[in-house]
């Protein structure tokens, strides 16, 4: 499955930005990190109001990859259903380590990805839904 993933494209070809919403710092580090080096620009929050604080300022956010549970009254389901009222083509992939707090509904902006997640699918993920940008 080595050609499963293209080769990462420059950073001046590829200008997509992926906003990454995840509360243990380790992990929400290594999933912007592996964007990063595949040439993505990437955006970082640790919860639902530093996300909404970015989206709502007007910040270019072409796709979100978020954790389910943030650690706050707010998590990554409310993050989707803002970005399905307020910006309704920013697609939204969804993670968790429990299926059941995935309880938003699939659609083909809005996905789920079980934890522990390989990071290629993700990127495959996010270039099938940004690639026309």
């Amino acid at each position: 499955m080595e050609d499963a993933v293209p080769p990462p494209r420059s950073k001046d070809e590829l200008k997509v930005t992926i906003l990454v919403v995840e509360d243990h710092f380790v992990t929400r580090w290594s999933a912007a990190e592996y964007l990063r080096m595949r040439g993505y620009r990437v955006l970082e929050a640790a919860n639902v109001t530093e996300a909404l604080g970015l989206a709502s300022a007007g910040t270019a956010i072409d796709a979100v990859f978020s954790d389910v549970h943030l650690g706050g009254e707010q998590g990554g389901n409310e993050l989707a259903q803002w970005f399905g009222e307020h910006r309704p083509s920013v697609p939204v992939l969804l993670t968790s380590g429990a299926d059941h707090l995935a309880s938003s509904p699939e659609s083909e902006l809005r996905s789920f990805m079980r934890k522990p997640y390989d990071l290629t699918l993700v990127e495959l993920w996010l270039r099938s839904k940004t690639e026309r940008r």
